[in-house]
């Protein structure tokens, strides 16, 4: 790696370590999660520590579903929404499926 030296004030050549060759190569993709979670983080103020735990955890499984989202659509050559109306459609779907449910009866079927 080609390195300014203050000193000879010239390029030198620097050896460097293979996991941090590792490291520069795969750090786009968590670097790249952690600032689409940050974007739209589910912050609410909790005094249990495990529920700061829980939306981390669920924001987590939503960024990685839209980008899976997004790969797809790229795929098909087709336009894809963005991450915030991706989080609203999977929110208005979960109450959809509780207005549904709502004064029915339900039924567990046991194997």
């Amino acid at each position: 790696m080609r390195r300014w030296s203050v000193s000879d004030k010239s390029f030198i050549n620097v050896k460097i370590p293979a996991i941090i060759q590792d490291y520069n190569r795969g750090m786009g993709g968590v670097d790249l999660h952690d600032m689409l979670i940050k974007l739209y983080r589910t912050d609410i103020k909790w005094k249990r520590f495990y529920m700061r735990v829980f939306f981390h955890l669920l924001d987590s499984c939503v960024v990685n579903s839209w980008l899976l989202y997004r790969r797809h659509m790229k795929q098909k050559n087709s336009k894809h929404v963005s991450l915030l109306i991706f989080k609203d459609q999977i929110a208005k779907g979960l109450m959809m499926v509780k207005k549904e449910n709502d004064g029915k009866e339900e039924t567990y079927v046991e194997d």
